[in-house]
């Protein structure tokens, strides 16, 4: 079975835990725009079955119109692809994964801890968007651990 983790913002990420390895992408864009090829073409990865867990998007306070449009297309867009794929998906608040991956963290920083999670569980992975990025990217680390947080509950 192969695991899937999506944060779908545009600075989200999708991941894959597969039983030979892990993968891990930033969310694929042209420009200040979604690549939809290029995200149907990472959910192609595999004829085995694939269960994905995204994100549940929801406003936030003091977040632009522009912003909460933008983030719930790309969710939407995940969404109709996963469909499309015939991957079976949950719709999982960031609350309900966070309780139980970053379990007995000591960290105030959500982002951070995710980040700290997501090393120690997958040492080998690297969490930067680019090869010339410097830092960890915690919408890599939420993919990682959202697709962990799949294999672990049966994608529920």
């Amino acid at each position: 079975m192969n695991y899937i983790g999506i944060d779908p913002g545009k600075h989200g990420a999708i991941a894959a835990i597969t039983p030979t390895g892990l993968s891990v992408w930033p969310t694929p864009m042209i420009g200040k725009e979604y690549d939809i090829q290029v995200m149907s073409g990472l959910l192609g990865f595999s004829s085995e079955p694939c269960r994905a867990v995204i994100e549940r998007v929801h406003a936030m306070p003091k977040q632009g119109r522009t912003s909460m449009l933008s983030i719930g297309y790309g969710a939407g867009l995940w969404h109709a692809l996963l469909t499309v794929h015939h991957i079976g998906f949950s719709v999982v608040s960031a609350v309900t994964w966070q309780k139980m991956m970053l379990a007995g963290v000591n960290c105030d920083d959500r982002k951070r801890a995710s980040i700290l999670v997501a090393k120690r569980l997958f040492p080998g992975v690297s969490l930067r968007r680019t090869d010339p990025c410097r830092v960890d990217d915690d919408g890599m680390a939420d993919a990682l651990l959202m697709a962990e947080y799949a294999r672990r509950t049966g994608g529920q």
